[in-house]
């Protein structure tokens, strides 16, 4: 094995800051929700409960620290952060489907953009340059 080291593809960098970008509003929206459950005098257009938006809260807090810590794996070139990445765009990418199958056209818009948002993350990742650096860790 060679002790060159390969320096981070500004691909993978780039996926780094959209993961970051996801922690940080699953970590904001966490704590809206958590705030909202705990106070009946939140306006809520959503007709949840207050058990309801705890659980939607602890939910999106657990997605939020998931995404921290694969943030952090794939700046530091772990592959099974990048492999996490890949299968939860793989997961992205079959709900999309399913919402274009069983919702109503109006959600066309948004699932096509899912797919083709979890199709860049993973040509990002999977570049020659992303895997040289993922496979030097």
């Amino acid at each position: 094995m060679s002790d060159t080291v390969v320096k981070r593809p500004g691909n993978v960098t780039l996926v780094i800051v959209f993961t970051w970008i996801v922690a940080i509003s699953n970590l904001l929206a966490a704590a809206y929700l958590l705030i909202g459950s705990f106070r009946a005098a939140f306006d809520w257009d959503l007709d949840l409960s207050g058990s309801q938006l705890l659980i939607t809260g602890i939910i999106a807090l657990l997605l939020g620290l998931l995404a921290v810590s694969v943030a952090l794996g794939l700046a530091r070139g772990l592959n099974v952060a990048r492999a996490i990445v890949i299968s939860l765009m793989v997961i992205e990418i079959v709900a999309a489907v399913w919402v274009l199958i069983f919702y109503p056209p109006i959600l066309l818009g948004p699932a096509l953009w899912h797919i083709v948002w979890a199709l860049l993350v993973i040509a990002l990742l999977t570049t020659r340059r992303a895997s040289e650096f993922f496979g030097t860790r």
